[in-house]
């Protein structure tokens, strides 16, 4: 799965959205059709979460589903999160930069 964290990653601290992490995050998925799925995520809980994956997302088209960050879930080895903080995750933990580039590649 994909794990997008929501502050920091997806908006900045004036809740301006980053439109290449969004973009990126839509790329990634139209690109991994055998992809499990995109979160979105907050340290802020569920409905925050979900507030932006509206804000941001069509829903039809983005089906992704939203969690809060803690308590942690369970994340492996496949899994990419993508956090503006040091996240400790088993798989790949990427910066929002990082996570274009990546996408990018």
């Amino acid at each position: 799965m994909l794990y997008v964290d929501v502050d920091g990653t997806l908006i900045d601290e004036n809740d301006i959205p980053n439109e290449d992490v969004v973009r990126a995050v839509k790329i990634h998925h139209l690109q991994c059709s055998d992809w499990r799925g995109t979160v979105i995520w907050s340290g802020g809980g569920k409905d925050y979460a979900d507030l932006w994956r509206r804000r941001l997302f069509n829903e039809e088209e983005w089906p992704f589903m939203a969690i809060a960050k803690f308590p942690a879930r369970e994340l492996d080895d496949s899994d990419v999160v993508v956090d503006d903080e040091d996240v400790k995750a088993p798989g790949i933990v990427l910066t929002p930069d990082k996570f274009i580039d990546w996408v990018n590649d």
